[in-house]
């Protein structure tokens, strides 16, 4: 029936039974007779803002659960945005391009690069929860392998990968 064991059905109808006013969908924890933490709420701030602040990933151990049930923390999946992707005169600059009055069906040919992510940096971040993971980080100069496409209406131009190698020292 509905995919649950038996004996997990008849413990349910026998608890909704004789607690009418217990909600099934709470989470089940031993709140009443749980050991109080030796930590104390000053440390606790302290592991919260150090998360804030670097950002790093950590596994999954008795301090990962602590950190996730009691400083209310989780783990998500971070969305990088390089440094000058958001600055104010860059988004400025790009408003007044796009209010120029080019036929951008016939005149114009985009031409784009992409490049190897040197940063290199785990893909999640621990985070107090409701907050969006959202890393800056710092533009480098240096590309691996670098992919330069040219694409019009009518199709693709050029296409071109450039393997770049680094000066011997």
């Amino acid at each position: 029936m509905a995919g649950i064991n038996e004996c997990t059905r008849h413990y349910l109808v026998k608890r909704l039974t004789t607690d009418p006013e217990w909600d099934i969908y709470e989470k089940n924890t031993n709140k009443i007779d749980r050991k109080k933490s030796r930590l104390q709420d000053e440390y606790k701030q302290h592991l919260v803002d150090y998360f804030d602040e670097s950002l790093g990933p950590l596994r999954e151990t008795a301090v990962g659960e602590f950190i996730f049930k009691e400083c209310n923390l989780s783990i998500k999946k971070a969305t990088r945005h390089p440094e000058p992707q958001n600055n104010p005169d860059k988004l400025w600059l790009r408003q007044e391009w796009s209010k120029t009055e080019i036929n951008f069906i016939n005149n114009c040919i985009f031409i784009d690069e992409s490049a190897f992510d040197i940063n290199m940096r785990p893909s999640t971040a621990r985070l107090s929860r409701g907050t969006p993971a959202v890393i800056i980080t710092p533009l480098t100069k240096a590309a691996s392998y670098t992919t330069l496409g040219a694409i019009s209406s009518m199709g693709v131009a050029n296409i071109e990968i450039q393997v770049l190698v680094s000066p011997k020292k």
